[in-house]
């Protein structure tokens, strides 16, 4: 794992389904976004509450839960960095204005689209990361988030776990130092 850059400053990942890939599994209420935000921001401040370092958000920048994290930390001033898979990512009004507000921008394998590229992504996200907040449904055991999952837990890393839902259900997995 790379080096903390500061000790003091608490870096969180987001790692999330996207809306579209729950309303799939048949729960039409899971991938409501606004239950999703409400419950990515309510950790996001508990995490500022409970931590006496400074906080740094990475985000991967895909639709869903990624630029709605993104979104939080420009609205309560948190610095982030955006993780990009490859070059043209995503090209919509509000990603171009996160990444213009985004403190550092990496293109983590850079060159044209590339389907491997999401997993170096989410797995450069997780070893520059101390704590990571993830909307995992548990019914999906494959793909990207279910892949990363496994590497949180390998690596130890603490995972805040939203359980999508109405109400959404959060879960804190201690698998390493907390905070």
């Amino acid at each position: 794992m790379p080096e903390r850059a500061d000790p003091k400053i608490l870096r969180v990942m987001i790692i999330g389904h996207q809306p579209a890939t729950l309303e799939k599994e048949g729960d039409k209420n899971a991938g409501n976004n606004e239950v999703i935000i409400e419950a990515i921001h309510r950790n996001i401040k508990w995490l500022l509450h409970r931590s006496s370092n400074k906080i740094h958000g990475i985000s991967g920048m895909a639709f869903g839960p990624d630029q709605s994290f993104a979104r939080i930390c420009v609205e309560l001033s948190i610095p982030f960095t955006a993780a990009l898979p490859f070059d043209n990512f995503l090209n919509t009004k509000e990603y171009r204005y996160l990444l213009s507000m985004a403190e550092k921008v990496v293109f983590v394998s850079p060159g044209p689209y590339a389907g491997w590229k999401y997993a170096a992504r989410n797995r450069w996200m997780v070893d520059n990361s101390d704590i990571a907040i993830m909307i995992y449904d548990p019914r999906i055991t494959k793909g990207e988030v279910f892949q990363t999952r496994a590497t949180l837990e390998e690596k130890k890393k603490p995972i805040i776990w939203i359980k999508p839902g109405i109400q959404p259900k959060t879960t804190l997995i201690r698998t390493g130092k907390i905070l």
